[in-house]
């Protein structure tokens, strides 16, 4: 399920090893401090194998004072899992808050034993919307989540509207105002030390995730982080903004976009299929095929071995393909192709702004049309049907055969091509810089 975006400002999974006392920010990587015994249970958990257990004694955690933490007056949400060990015995047990003791701007999440025995509560000071839940037993997993939006603030407990109230419309909640808690809320020198597990902690800023009721996730929250898949069929249907370090052997296939980090560092053998986006750069697909539907708006450095597809758009360079069959379908919007050192590429869209660098070895086809200068290729087949708009700056060696038209600037040079030119749509106007000298092209 997805759960890292550009909203995510905090993702704890809460999983590890048995009395881990090390708990890891996914989404962007704050440091989480263990407080006493806090510690990961590998007893309870919703998701992973695992969750926080923290005693209702002394245990939490916590993390420094961040602007990612301060919602303003902004949409925000923040859910996690939770399931209450029985009934608890300080007064003001917290999941969430942001403060060690009660004062302006204070804000906690609650299983609450003041009052509102066994039910989820929320407060805020000054405006304190004090939302109480329906009672919910304890010794069972609950999903929580707190919206905001405007002067709404609504509870929901398993995905149920449990509770609402109004909130002031420039009032800031900042959830670090004093630390970001996790497990304790203090409250007027009393403790607010919640005891239980807590599980799939999250945090958003800018977004309502949810604004009528919904169902609660099923599974833990994508951070897109893989380190390694070895065998088998990844299937990717979300959004992996961090980095997939390893995939040995395989099949992945992405529906999704990836929208931050983005990098594949190494695809060994298999097949790599896009059917998203990619924002980021692919470092390296080793061997195998690479199959991309979506678009492409930043370089892919290397292919050096097998088939790639592109059937979306490319706007920024591709930079290597050492081998292989490169088929694109899509439009070339800005920057080059800059190498494509051994096989086929071929080219069915549009190239509209800037130049192919350089085809070394192979053969490479174009049915679109070309606005902007081609660098070179050096050797090869070069096929045009398309329009060409702007010059080719070099063509050292191979066969050339255009179907098409030159635009304005027509071929700036073709130096000493042993070229066979078939169906060319000549016009008098184009021939500037080409000089046929029975069956073979020189540079005029």
């Amino acid at each position: 399920m997805a759960g890292i975006d550009q909203y995510t400002k905090l993702l704890l999974h809460c999983d590890g090893a048995d009395a881990s006392t090390t708990f890891i920010d996914s989404a962007t990587s704050k440091t989480i401090t263990t407080v006493n015994q806090a510690q990961v249970d590998t007893a309870q958990s919703e998701f992973g194998g695992a969750s926080l257990l923290v005693d209702g004694d002394s245990d939490y955690l916590t993390a420094a004072d961040s602007d990612d933490f301060n919602m303003g007056y902004g949409d925000c949400t923040i859910d996690f899992w939770c399931m209450p060990d029985g009934v608890q015995t300080p007064l003001y047990p917290a999941m969430i808050s942001n403060h060690n003791s009660w004062g302006t701007g204070s804000f906690g999440i609650r299983y609450d034993n003041s009052g509102y025995d066994k039910k989820f509560t929320v407060h805020w000071n000054p405006t304190d919307p004090e939302i109480a839940s329906s009672t919910h037993e304890p010794n069972d997993w609950y999903h929580i989540a707190v919206t905001r939006t405007g002067t709404s603030m609504i509870l929901y407990v398993n995905g149920v509207n449990d509770g609402s109230s109004t909130c002031g419309a420039e009032e800031v909640l900042d959830l670090s105002m004093y630390l970001f808690y996790v497990g304790f809320g203090g409250w007027d020198g009393a403790n607010g030390y919640f005891k239980g597990w807590i599980d799939e902690v999250r945090i958003s800023k800018g977004i309502v995730r949810w604004t009528a009721n919904f169902t609660p996730p099923t599974q833990a929250y994508n951070d897109g982080i893989f380190t390694q898949t070895v065998e088998g069929i990844l299937t990717l249907s979300g959004s992996v903004i961090k980095i997939i370090l390893k995939t040995i052997t395989g099949i992945i296939t992405f529906s999704g976009t990836l929208t931050k980090i983005g990098v594949f560092k190494r695809t060994i053998t298999g097949a790599l299929v896009l059917t998203g986006s990619i924002l980021k750069a692919i470092t390296k697909t080793v061997v195998g095929v690479l199959i991309l539907s979506g678009a492409i708006q930043k370089a892919i450095s290397k292919f050096p071995a097998g088939i790639i597809v592109l059937t979306g758009s490319v706007y920024k360079g591709i930079n290597q393909a050492v081998s292989g069959i490169i088929t694109f379908t899509g439009a070339i919007v800005k920057k080059a192709i800059g190498k494509v050192l051994t096989g086929a590429l071929v080219l069915t869209g549009a190239i509209t702004n800037k130049a192919i660098t350089k085809t070394i070895t192979g053969a490479l086809v174009l049915t679109g049309y070309l606005t902007k200068l081609s660098g070179m290729v050096l050797t090869g087949t070069i096929i045009f049907t398309g329009t060409i708009q702007k010059g080719i700056g070099k063509f050292l060696s191979g066969t050339l055969t255009f179907v098409g038209r030159l635009g304005v600037a027509g071929w700036s040079r073709v130096a000493r091509v042993a070229a066979t030119w078939t169906a060319l749509a000549k016009k008098s106007s184009i021939w500037t810089t080409i000089t046929k000298k029975t069956t073979t092209w020189t540079e005029d």
